[in-house]
């Protein structure tokens, strides 16, 4: 079997990996679904209905978009030294 399968690159020449990309939906997805089940399972608890729900939905989409911003901010800073290393 043949593997000169080359993976694509930037114009850049940083590397695109598809597992960079699926992570950020599966982080969201994620922390959104867990720390809303946390929320329902508060409220079934409690015996409030509707109450810890929604917090532990929005923080959950506050982890989401915190693992979003530290995925791309990290891949950023890597791809700068990497131009820095090359000149």
């Amino acid at each position: 079997m043949n593997n000169d399968y080359k993976k694509p690159k930037a114009k850049n020449g940083s590397e695109i990996t598809s597992s960079k990309l699926m992570s950020i939906g599966t982080n969201f997805v994620a922390g959104v679904g867990v720390f809303t089940y946390i929320g329902y399972y508060i409220d079934e608890k409690l015996g409030k209905k509707g109450f810890y729900l929604p917090i532990g939905a929005g923080i959950g989409l506050l982890w989401g978009f915190y693992e979003t911003f530290k995925l791309v901010y990290l891949s950023n800073k890597k791809e700068k030294e990497t131009e820095k290393n090359k000149k």
